[in-house]
C-alpha cells in the first residue's frame, strides 16, 4: 500500500517534480525507501511510526550512551564506502562525462572496472554472510 500511494502521487504529475529537481530525486528515493524498510521492520505501524519519530527528531531523545566510534569498525567503514560507490552517483557522473553529447545508448560501453567490483562486491558479501553467527530472514513474518 505505501508503494502504491507514491506510484499513483508520481502518476499524478510529482514526477515532473522529480525529473526538475535532477540530482535531488536520488535523495528523495533514499527517503521514501527507508521509510518503507521502517514500516517493513516495526511489528506494528505504533512501533513505526515511533521509529520514524527517533530517526528524524532525534534531538528530542537523550543518548544513550553510545559513541558513534563504537560502531565505527572497519567492516562498516567498507560498507558505508561500497554503499556510496554503488548508489549510481558516482556512476551517473562518470557517464556524463564520458557521453557528452552523445546519445545514452550509443555511449554505453562494456567497463570491466565496473564488473570487476561488483564481482568483488559480491564475493565479500556472500564470505561475510557465510562466516557470520546472525543471520535473519527477514521474511519469517510472512
Amino acid at each position: 500500500m505505501f508503494h502504491g500511494c507514491f506510484l499513483i502521487l508520481e502518476r499524478v504529475g510529482f514526477d515532473k517534480v522529480l525529473k526538475k529537481i535532477g540530482p535531488l530525486r536520488y535523495v528523495y528515493a533514499f527517503f521514501v525507501a527507508n521509510i518503507g524498510w521502517v514500516f517493513f521492520r516495526a511489528d506494528n505501524i505504533r512501533l513505526g511510526f515511533q521509529m520514524l519519530k527517533r530517526m528524524f527528531l532525534f534531538w528530542q531523545y537523550p543518548v544513550n550512551g553510545y559513541s558513534v566510534r563504537e560502531f565505527l569498525d572497519n567492516h562498516t567503514l567498507f560498507v558505508l564506502v561500497c554503499a556510496v560507490l554503488g548508489m549510481g552517483i558516482l556512476q551517473e557522473i562518470l557517464r556524463r562525462i564520458r557521453i557528452g553529447e552523445k546519445n545514452a545508448l550509443e555511449a554505453w560501453e562494456f567497463s570491466w572496472g565496473e564488473i570487476i567490483f561488483l564481482g568483488v562486491v559480491m564475493v565479500l558479501s556472500i564470505m561475510s554472510l557465510a562466516s557470520s553467527t546472525y543471520n535473519p530472514f527477514i521474511y519469517f513474518r510472512f
